[in-house]
């Protein structure tokens, strides 16, 4: 025995040698056996989580299948008994029932219907009970601690820009270095089509180029977010999320005549740079909190934007799932959490329980639809001037039906007949030409209503039904037969700190409304608020790099892709704040980073490091959208009508496309007014505009934070067979022809002009054969203007090329 001890005792005769006091020995054997010992189970960590996934769906305070709860950890902790057994005993895995149950000892084996926990998993929670089946405090993470103050990494060179700091700190840990600057004509093209959504024309780009001072790149991004253009372009973005169209859907899908002016409000609020908190606040209680304010009262339309099934047979459903859509959207666009998961359960994965759900709905239930007159004017001046005519229009018919139905009743002899009993008295065959003019003066007076209508001076709004909102309940399984426990408005619990919080609000002062749904507003956009500022600065980032530093923006949670830049997020987010709210700081700050100015071209070392460039060594190379390949195809034709705002206008369609569908699907625009800016096409969510439909655009029935970027035959046949685009070929080719003289500088303005840099040598020399060959085929033909023909050929190619589809 001591022989086998001697290693160690000459290790303690070296110690005390070394003149190291033997305690300080055994406190160093102690901590290398700590170190050594295994981490004891979490409760809200391990325990929790599994019962969520795998129990909550049957067992929740709201749902307790056979009478049991295991959503909270009161049942646990007080011992709760299950058909006499004891759920938990702690220290005592064996007599736990919760272990019997799910190995199957007890029966029905758990949980029921679904697969059993794996045997790894089943030990976790024996091994917690036998360490006493302790519940630990709840320990919340990022993303739902509020946003850090963040400074920037220190890192070695002149580095400047914040969010270059942050970047390059990540690349050099990984062993990368970023990418080279764009190229001048790269840089302005991916400006332009990122800002305003079209490309800069040819004296657009001579300016920039023409511009020798330092800040050159720093004014254009200033003059471009002052562009009207921009909000056209970034509203589309938001109209996404909030899930915009301009129809009810289902099968009856009827028009929302009215529902324009929430886009218009969209794109108003983006140019003017509205604070973001106050965006918000305007959408969720603009009636409330601001209703004087016209834009106010139509921001509210973004609580009834979904769909609504008209021919319905069941109103109370149809009810809640206007609630549904309303709590579900308010989440996942400014949130960025599936908190829907949580309506029929608590979430499976993240820290939202059912509770949270049905206490967020409760800021709605007192909600209405409502056709509001405006307090104010905010519609473009062309709506107001066909608005006054309109309302004179009607005066007018309305006075001489006025009179004629004076006439009729003298004739009748009674002075008091209505409508009806003029219509029935004017049917005799001997009164056949007074029963024309009643019918002609009320068909005007028709006509002219109906023009009024979407044009008038009212909005569709959503506001409090009374000044005292209902009782509201927990829906078991969501299911709108089984009200489970009474709830008040309140706030998602992981969001306030963990622990719930109740909403405390006061009537405002005209007792209209019962002020709910500003304290909502006031909470979601309160700088505490983990979520709201990360959340849009992420999506902010998203367009510009075509992913978010978190790749899911709608969705921060568990299952979320995970970011390598949570400091960044909450840099930009703290800066979002600091900058009072304004979107337009935010841009300014990412558009002047080296990071996005980079060039897009990854290495070898590059990809096999980062494959998904989600350290964002270089840029992306994005495929324009649907809207900004159309207005860009209209802008660089020369035939876009710049003209803003007002009702929506209809493109024509092709007799393929309508025969979709009944007739009164599609309408009819006069000609210049269908070559408007694709956002102000009508959104119809039963009939989709076709280069939105092959191009990835969204669905308008459900929130879309992210579009797909597919690659399909009907993409390339939409572009090279369709007639939008050979019509604009040609329209281009007229402009080409009228505004340049030689071969060479049409080539090169036709280059310029839809790509953005000059043609190389080659590619002047291959264009000038190209246009020799249609133009003899042409007139082989027999084409009366086989020259015209020949350039449009040669513009129909320029738009057909990835080069035009893609920004990089």
């Amino acid at each position: 025995m001591l022989r086998s001890h001697r290693p160690f005792l000459s290790h303690v005769n070296v110690v005390r040698r070394l003149g190291v006091a033997l305690p300080l020995l055994s406190l160093l054997s102690l901590v290398i056996l700590a170190a050594a010992a295994p981490k004891r189970v979490s409760y809200q960590e391990t325990v929790a989580p599994l019962l969520r996934i795998h129990c909550s769906g049957c067992h929740t305070k709201t749902s307790a299948a056979g009478g049991l709860s295991l959503d909270t950890p009161d049942v646990l902790r007080n011992g709760g008994t299950k058909f006499g057994r004891k759920i938990v005993v702690p220290g005592k895995p064996a007599a736990s029932a919760l272990v019997g149950y799910l190995r199957g000892t007890h029966q029905p084996q758990m949980p029921m219907g679904g697969h059993p926990l794996t045997e790894a998993q089943i030990r976790t929670v024996e091994r917690w009970i036998a360490e006493g089946a302790t519940i630990d405090a709840e320990k919340l993470e990022w993303p739902y601690v509020p946003i850090a103050r963040v400074t920037p990494p220190a890192v070695a060179g002149n580095v400047s820009h914040p969010i270059d700091r942050f970047v390059l700190a990540k690349l050099r840990a990984k062993g990368l270095t970023p990418a080279p600057p764009a190229p001048k004509v790269a840089l302005i093209r991916r400006l332009y089509l990122d800002l305003v959504g079209m490309p800069p024309t040819p004296q657009e780009t001579d300016a920039f180029f023409a511009d020798t001072s330092p800040n050159a790149y720093e004014n254009l991004v200033d003059r471009l977010l002052a562009d009207p253009r921009f909000g056209e372009r970034w509203a589309r973005h938001w109209l996404d999320l909030v899930r915009f169209a301009e129809t009810h859907g289902f099968e009856a899908d009827n028009i929302r005549a009215r529902a324009w002016r929430y886009r218009d409000y969209v794109i108003r609020a983006f140019n003017v740079d509205k604070p973001y908190d106050r965006f918000l606040q305007e959408q969720v209680a603009g009636d409330e909190l601001f209703p004087k304010d016209p834009d106010a009262w139509i921001a509210t339309g973004f609580l009834r934007l979904g769909s609504y099934d008209e021919l319905s047979t069941d109103p109370p459903g149809r009810r809640q799932e206007t609630l549904n859509d309303a709590t579900d959207t308010l989440s996942s666009a400014v949130l960025g959490m599936t908190v829907g998961c949580a309506r029929c359960h608590d979430h499976k994965y993240d820290r939202i329980s059912q509770r949270d759900y049905y206490r967020l709905q409760a800021f709605f239930v007192n909600t209405e639809w409502r056709e509001q007159s405006l307090p104010g004017e905010v519609d473009p001046p062309a709506v107001i001037e066909e608005r006054d005519r309109a309302r004179q229009e009607r005066k007018a018919a309305e006075e001489a039906l006025d009179r004629f139905r004076a006439e009729v009743r003298t004739a009748m002899q009674k002075a008091d007949a209505n409508d009806e009993a003029i219509d029935k008295w004017l049917s005799d065959a001997s009164r056949k030409d007074r029963k024309e003019t009643w019918d002609g003066l009320r068909a005007k007076r028709d006509d002219v209503v109906r023009r009024l209508h979407p044009i008038d001076a009212v909005a569709e709004t959503v506001t409090d039904r009374n000044a005292e909102p209902p009782k509201h309940h927990v829906l078991v399984r969501g299911n709108l037969t089984t009200p489970g426990e009474a709830i008040t408005p309140g706030f998602i619990a992981a969001f306030s700190g963990g622990k719930e919080q109740e909403a405390v609000f006061a009537k405002p002062e005209d007792g209209r409304t019962s002020g709910a749904r500003s304290a909502l507003a006031a909470w979601l956009t309160s700088p505490r608020n983990p979520m709201t500022a990360r959340v849009i600065v992420n999506r902010l980032w998203q367009h510009h790099f075509g992913v978010g530093l978190v790749g899911t923006p709608s969705d921060f949670g568990v299952n979320s892709e995970k970011t390598a830049y949570p400091e960044l997020v909450d840099y930009l987010a703290g800066e979002l704040i600091r900058r009072k709210w304004s979107l337009k700081a935010i841009h300014r700050l990412i558009l002047t980073s080296a990071t996005y100015r980079q060039s897009a071209m990854p290495t070898a070392k590059a990809k096999a490091v980062d494959p998904a460039n989600r350290l964002f060594r270089s840029q992306n190379r994005q495929r324009l959208e649907a809207e900004a390949i159309r207005d860009s195809v209209l802008s660089v034709s020369g035939g876009l009508n710049p003209e803003r705002g007002g009702p929506s206008i209809y493109p024509a369609l092709s007799a393929e496309v309508l025969s979709t569908g009944s007739t009164r699907k599609w309408g009819s625009s006069p000609e210049d007014q269908q070559r408007r800016r694709t956002i102000y096409v009508f959104q119809r969510r039963s009939l989709a505009l076709p280069i939105a439909e092959v191009f990835d655009g969204p669905d308008m029935v459900n929130s879309c934070p992210r579009r797909n970027t597919t690659t399909i035959a009907p993409q390339a046949l939409a572009l090279f067979n369709g007639e939008f685009v050979w019509n604009e070929s040609r329209r281009f080719a007229d402009r080409l022809l009228a505004e340049e003289a030689t071969t060479a500088t049409r080539i090169t303005r036709a280059y310029r002009t839809a790509l953005v840099r000059r043609p190389t040598d080659e590619e002047l020399r291959q264009a000038t054969l190209f246009l020799e060959r249609k133009r003899r085929l042409h007139q082989e033909e027999g084409q009366s203007a086989a020259e015209r023909m020949a350039w449009a050929d040669l513009c129909h190619v320029l738009f057909n090329t990835n080069e035009f589809v893609y920004a990089d």
